[in-house]
């Protein structure tokens, strides 16, 4: 009996003195750390196995990064990515993996929207998790409108004389942080989509469709137009030396009247100290029809350098990340709109909801820097800063594109 006694206290110390697997994974994020943080903490304590090591990132800091491990095949097992071509890049070089068998696997596609998932989808390989599904316009303080008796423009040509009243009565129309490529490259997009309008703006960008031209009078239009900014006082000559970050405060203090963001915008303004409601949103007007709305998705992929038992883990990190009680948790701190259905749009919230009357009324269309190839993208960030300070002539900017797309065809055939 003794001698049981002694046989069963060592199996309890055994069993007790034995340490329990823990598998790590590492995140490359570019949430707030704060958010971040407690929403690994919250996974953590439902899953002990796993633990998540958060790097935090910047940007463009992730990108140049994702571009490091993917090429040297060694990096995180999750990461913050946004639509467009730097994806599609990772995918196509393995730096990302097809999240079919996963999405399969924990049922994802049954809660994400459709027209997020088919801005990463490639060859039918969802590639990233549609977090955010982020709209682009401009954001501007009512109060900065009101002191002037302007209202909202609908078309281009009131834009144009909004500009005007502001810039005479010594308000800055745009703030632009050019230090930011992406930025500068919203107005860009927005001139583009009034001198191309739709139909022609979204064959430009089609790398498919050899039947339009960047070299043509309605591209170079729209770049001299661009041009004239500075010179008509639409735009600080200095905006090159500003960073995106940057380019909020003079809105909300009165400086400046627009900028082009997204609806991201609620976050910012509350952490600035500011409230929302006093702020108003609209699409970039154009002549001749509604204004269109951008729209790209922000997310998070996997990936595979580690083996597969920590992209598994990573998988099933995403898959809190997408119950319903992250979602409604989460969403609300971060500020945005978001691919998960059902994802909350709180009534405070008012450049959320102003956003998402949009969404849900007006067309939409991708940046340029969410369609075209990887090397026109760069081509195309570079020149839109250009354009506006004078150095590059509209005519040459068009045919640098129309080049550079030539060139990009020509490598993937």
């Amino acid at each position: 009996m003794i001698v049981l006694m002694l046989l069963a206290t060592m199996m309890a110390c055994s069993k007790k003195s034995e340490k329990v697997a823990i598998t790590s994974i590492e995140w490359w994020s570019l949430w707030e750390p704060e958010i971040a943080d407690q929403m690994i903490k919250d996974f953590e304590a439902e899953n002990p196995t796993i633990k998540v090591v958060r790097t935090q990132h910047g940007d463009p800091g992730i990108w140049e990064a994702m571009v490091v491990a993917t090429a040297t095949r060694s990096g995180p097992d999750l990461f913050f990515n946004w639509s467009g071509a730097y994806q599609e890049s990772f995918y196509k070089k393995g730096g990302t993996v097809s999240l079919n068998d996963y999405s399969r696997q924990y049922g994802w596609g049954d809660r994400l929207y459709p027209a997020a998932t088919d801005q990463v989808t490639f060859n039918g390989n969802l590639t990233l998790i549609p977090y955010g599904f982020n709209a682009v316009g401009i954001v501007y303080k009512k109060s900065t409108f009101e002191q002037l008796g302007i209202k909202e423009p609908a078309t281009y040509a009131e834009l144009s004389a909004v500009c005007d009243k502001f810039a005479a009565n010594g308000i800055l129309p745009f703030s632009i942080g050019g230090i930011d490529t992406w930025h500068t490259m919203g107005w860009a997009d927005a001139v583009l989509e009034q001198f191309c309008g739709p139909v022609l703006h979204d064959r430009l960008n089609d790398i498919n469709d050899t039947g339009v031209s960047w070299n043509c009078p309605e591209v170079i239009a729209a770049f001299t137009e661009l041009s004239k900014w500075i010179a008509r006082g639409w735009v600080d000559p200095n905006f090159a030396g500003v960073a995106e970050a940057e380019s909020h405060m003079p809105i909300y203090t009165g400086k400046a009247a627009m900028n082009v963001t997204g609806d991201w915008s609620e976050f910012n303004i509350g952490d600035a100290g500011f409230d929302s409601a006093d702020f108003g949103f609209f699409p970039f007007p154009r002549d001749g029809g509604n204004g269109r709305l951008v729209t790209f998705v922000s997310g998070i992929g996997l990936c595979d350098f580690n083996g597969k038992e920590r992209t598994d883990a990573a998988a099933k990190f995403v898959d809190f990340m997408l119950k319903p009680a992250t979602v409604n948790k989460y969403i609300p701190m971060m500020g945005t709109l978001s691919g998960v259905k059902g994802a909350p749009v709180e009534d405070s919230a008012a450049i959320l909801q102003q956003v998402n009357k949009y969404m849900a009324e007006r067309d939409a269309y991708p940046p340029t820097d969410g369609v075209l190839p990887e090397e026109t993208v760069e081509v195309y960030l570079r020149l839109c800063a250009e354009i506006i300070l004078g150095s590059t002539s509209p005519r040459d900017a068009a045919q640098r594109i129309a080049d550079s797309l030539e060139s990009a065809r020509a490598s993937a055939d």
